[in-house]
């Protein structure tokens, strides 16, 4: 008995099975990378390259004796102007700027020539780049309007081919309505004619009738 309701039972309640529930997670799904910034890697290896390209071009001018005195020069200039404005900045009057020595005033010009290098090279990358965006902004707005134009017309090709729908079915409608106009009239037309019949009809039964009277009283 108890092995027969063991059985029992297990026929009324299955075992259970372990069941492996498959999730999906919509957050973790795989993202196409991105297309490398080619251009702007490369104005950043050239802004890179630029700082030893300045340190070798102070290097070349400061061993030539015409280079040396225009670096001299720019130096000098420089330290002029730099100390004017911090003269002004503090509120006083500006008589004499003492002059520095040619050492310091040639690498001054040789800190501001390499520092000119790293400038233009980094104003030619974002004057590149903005041309290159102004460029692409054009190419867009040249396509956008070519979408417009080919919408444009193919909104006119739709309402040519409506009107012309339109058209058809107007000329339909004006014939379905004079053939209306016709079948009324022919209508009217026949009920006046049956209208006279029937009179035509009642007036000859009446003088069959008045000659039969007639001839009976004879």
């Amino acid at each position: 008995r108890r092995r027969r309701r063991r059985r029992h039972d297990t026929k009324r309640h299955p075992p259970r099975t372990s069941i492996q529930h498959t999730r999906t997670y919509p957050h973790l799904e795989m993202v196409a990378p991105a297309a490398l910034p080619l251009t702007k890697l490369g104005g950043l290896l050239l802004k890179t390259l630029s700082k030893p390209l300045s340190k070798r071009i102070k290097h070349d001018f400061s061993r030539f004796p015409v280079t040396q005195s225009a670096l001299v020069s720019v130096g000098q200039a420089t330290h002029k102007l730099t100390s004017r404005l911090t003269i002004w900045s503090a509120g006083y009057k500006v008589t004499s700027i003492k002059p520095l020595p040619d050492e310091d005033a040639l690498k001054k010009g040789a800190e501001i020539l390499g520092e000119s290098v790293v400038f233009m090279v980094s104003g030619g990358i974002v004057v590149w780049e903005y041309n290159r965006s102004k460029e692409k902004e054009r190419v867009k707005e040249e396509e956008r309007r070519r979408k417009l134009a080919e919408a444009s017309d193919a909104l006119e090709r739709r309402l040519g081919v409506l009107d012309g729908r339109l058209k058809v079915i107007e000329d339909a409608l004006r014939r379905q309505q004079q053939r209306e106009d016709e079948e009324r009239k022919m209508r009217e037309k026949m009920v006046v004619m049956e209208g006279n019949l029937e009179g035509e009809v009642a007036a000859v039964t009446e003088m069959e009738n008045r000659s039969w009277w007639r001839w009976l009283r004879s």
